[in-house]
């Protein structure tokens, strides 16, 4: 398999040998006496004619200066889009001193964890509205802009962000090896708020008589919803924008909401991507068909159709793009959305067939790069417990102990095949964090997490539960009721998290519907 990278490696062994034909003439690589003694003028005849071949194989190697795309877990970590503000005024930085582990007393460590605040528009007497970051680094515009502080302004209520532990530059420990990732969950995260909470109502007076609610989206929105569960005596009331509380390991529904989606927008788009799925499976069948596959997706190296895991990673480049559209699917009262947009490139993408226009509308057309599905290769780049800016280690270590959420192709209601299977994802676990990481353990994290929140049904007060209806994610999330205070919005036509934005005039009837409703239920939890 090619390197990928430029044939760099023979000008690292020439040095080696030239020193070596230098010490067996019994000189120093540069200057020094030429005559050798006779005995060693064999060895150095052939070592010559070793360099000389070395210098003839560097010449004729092949070399691929290509970037190389290969598949990426990154679409299971389509992070909370921050909003897009010109001013920061009056937002602070700060470090608050938090435990490392809350459920150890014998465990002294402590850290330091980033939060942001705001009392530009505190009146006194108003609420605390407190936004919890999930799966990302905190971003202050949250604090500057959105529904949260549209509310704020409203109500005059005092404003914090706070960051998740492992997340952005909230980071406890030397590194996130699997030893040290034992302190990332939910149960943690949870307890991390409520210290923050508690101290800052202590430390201010005048916040700690005040009403507090919190808001969170995707992950965080159960992140609202769970610290609402479990701390009803220090938050008032809580805003769960498209949190998928149920755990789940196998998740097929997610790609079914998705083709939902391409259905709902462009009743072709579906059957064209259906119609390129079979195409390629047909190609696969034979020697013939996988070189035509080589050439089409511009592979780095030819493709090895006895990797399973392999193929499905070329099926994962489609369904990243499609998925990607319909969760963060926007939707105007003009008409426009953006899963319609990414249907009609598809269809107008150039080719003599749906699999070469599929091909090439997914840009594997592009002379400058190529497709290397190598699995084990995809995997590798998240071995490393150096801390980034690259959080997907993290997250995928909370998907193998807690949540499973693997997006699998394991229901005939999508049109993307059938190689995105649990155990594509499952092994992945043992791979990245040690062989105790089994599918077992992954389902095990999942019962233990819907036992100790309640899926569905949480036993809770006072949560605005909102969802998309077009939104992948809601497949798992508050679709009914859970009681009077506490009911379940579903935004028609909408997706992932629509309703933490500020207001536009673009918004279609069902989404400043469902803000209106949200913001009923807050006056009613800070009166």
């Amino acid at each position: 398999m090619l390197s990928g990278r430029p044939n760099s490696d023979c000008p690292l062994v020439m040095p080696h040998l030239q020193g070596e034909v230098a010490g067996d003439l019994g000189v120093e690589a540069v200057g020094g006496d030429p005559s050798p003694p006779s005995y060693m003028m064999g060895r150095v005849l052939l070592l010559v004619v070793a360099l000389a071949t070395l210098l003839a194989l560097c010449a004729a190697a092949p070399t691929d200066n290509r970037q190389r795309r290969r598949p990426t877990f990154d679409w299971m970590l389509r992070k909370l889009r921050p909003p897009q503000v010109t001013s920061r005024a009056g937002i602070e930085q700060q470090w608050f001193e938090q435990v490392l582990d809350h459920f150890d007393s014998t465990n002294t460590a402590t850290w330091n964890q980033l939060y942001y605040r705001s009392g530009e528009y505190y009146r006194p007497g108003g609420p605390v509205f407190l936004f919890i970051s999930g799966e990302s680094e905190a971003s202050d515009t949250w604090l500057a802009g959105g529904y949260m502080f549209d509310l704020a302004v409203q109500h005059g209520a005092y404003m914090y962000e706070l960051e998740h532990r492992f997340y952005g530059s909230s980071r406890p420990t030397p590194d996130t090896s699997a030893a040290n990732l034992r302190y990332l969950n939910s149960t943690q995260a949870l307890e991390d708020l409520a210290s923050f909470i508690r101290q800052q109502r202590q430390e201010n007076p005048q916040l700690g008589a005040a009403k507090w609610v919190v808001f969170g989206g995707s992950y965080a929105g159960n992140l609202a919803a769970w610290a609402r569960l479990r701390y009803p005596d220090i938050i008032d009331g809580a805003v769960a924008s498209s949190g998928p509380v149920l755990a789940q390991a196998n998740f097929p529904e997610y790609l079914e909401v998705v083709t939902e989606s391409m259905q709902t927008f462009d009743s072709e788009c579906v059957s064209a991507v259906a119609e390129a799925t079979q195409e390629f499976e047909q190609l696969l069948q034979s020697d013939g068909g996988v070189s035509a596959i080589n050439e089409l997706f511009g592979l780095c190296s030819p493709l090895d159709v006895s990797q399973e895991y392999d193929v499905a990673g070329l099926s994962s480049f489609a369904i990243s793009a499609f998925s990607g559209a319909a969760q963060y699917n926007s939707v105007s009262r003009i008409g426009s959305s953006t899963v319609e947009q990414y249907c009609e490139e598809l269809r107008s993408a150039s080719g003599n067939s749906a699999l070469e226009r599929l091909a090439n509308f997914l840009g594997f057309d592009d002379a400058g790069s190529c497709v290397d599905p190598d699995y084990e290769a995809s995997i590798e780049y998240y071995l490393s417990t150096e801390w980034s800016s690259d959080i997907t280690r993290q997250w995928l270590w909370q998907t193998c102990t807690e949540f499973g959420y693997y997006q699998t192709t394991d229901s005939a209601n999508q049109p993307f095949g059938n190689r995105m299977t649990l155990p594509y994802f499952t092994d992945m676990c043992a791979i990245l964090y040690g062989s105790e990481y089994t599918a077992e353990r992954v389902e095990e994290g999942v019962k233990n997490a819907n036992l100790l929140y309640g899926g569905r049904n949480p036993d809770v007060t006072n949560v605005a539960f909102v969802n998309g209806g077009l939104d992948p994610w809601h497949a798992l999330g508050v679709l009914e009721d859970i009681n009077e205070s506490s009911p379940a919005i579903i935004i028609e036509y909408q997706s992932h998290c629509s309703d933490l934005y500020s207001p536009s005039l673009l918004d279609i009837p069902q989404l400043t519907a469902a803000r209106e409703r949200i913001a009923q239920l807050v006056a009613q939890w800070i009166s």
